[in-house]
């Protein structure tokens, strides 16, 4: 008979896990529903139109996208059980518990109307939810860089670069084209930092596992 010990580091391991299958499930409900919408470009659109309201994708991805943040949530919380009372690592978990959050609730109860402009008060609404939840996130990568003290440093570091660099390229293409309603490659953009996002998730999941 297994002990509780042992009971309880299986348990953790599975909460651990969940941060790969997040990240899996994320990745292949945004490669999917981009290939079925038709007319989408991935380096044209955002990822958040595939659940927007009057979508065809809406009723498959929200159901995808809540599990994904419970996923997310049990990844943070095996995070806070693995180490060892560094409190800059667990804040980091708290801060992913609060953007999983705060995601789930923007794309259930103020989803996007990808029809409508962003000053319309139902995306702005969505703006409220998300816009924190990615700033949240940031913050996540910036204690990573700070909690950590091997590789896992310097790939949050490099995260950390790569969004502002993306973001800046962003703002530089906007300004440069008059009168666009966001850049031509916001797509490429916006699914650089997420896939980065997920790449550093996976990457401190096995970390922890194979402790």
């Amino acid at each position: 008979m297994e002990t509780p010990l042992v009971l309880a580091q299986w348990l953790q391991k599975g909460l651990l896990i969940c941060g790969i299958l997040y990240a899996v499930i994320t990745f292949a409900t945004d490669i999917v529903a981009g290939i079925l919408t038709r007319g989408y470009r991935f380096d044209l659109h955002t990822a958040n139109t595939f659940g927007g309201i009057g979508t065809t994708t809406r009723p498959v991805v929200l159901p995808i996208n809540i599990v994904a943040g419970f996923l997310l949530i049990a990844f943070a919380t095996g995070v806070w059980f693995s180490v060892d009372g560094n409190w800059v690592l667990r804040c980091m978990a708290c801060l992913l518990v609060v953007h999983a959050i705060l995601s789930m609730l923007a794309i259930a109860f103020f989803p996007f109307h990808p029809a409508e402009s962003a000053a319309y008060p139902a995306n702005k609404a969505n703006l409220m939810f998300m816009a924190p939840a990615v700033i949240l996130f940031f913050l996540a990568i910036i204690l990573g860089t700070i909690g950590y003290h091997d590789w896992l440093r310097w790939l949050s570091l490099g995260i950390l670069l790569l969004f502002f660099l993306g973001a800046l390229l962003s703002i530089s293409i906007f300004q440069l084209i008059p009168g666009r309603r966001s850049a031509p490659s916001i797509g490429i953009q916006e699914r650089t930092m997420i896939y980065a996002e997920m790449l550093w998730l996976v990457l401190q999941a096995l970390v922890f596992l194979n402790k």
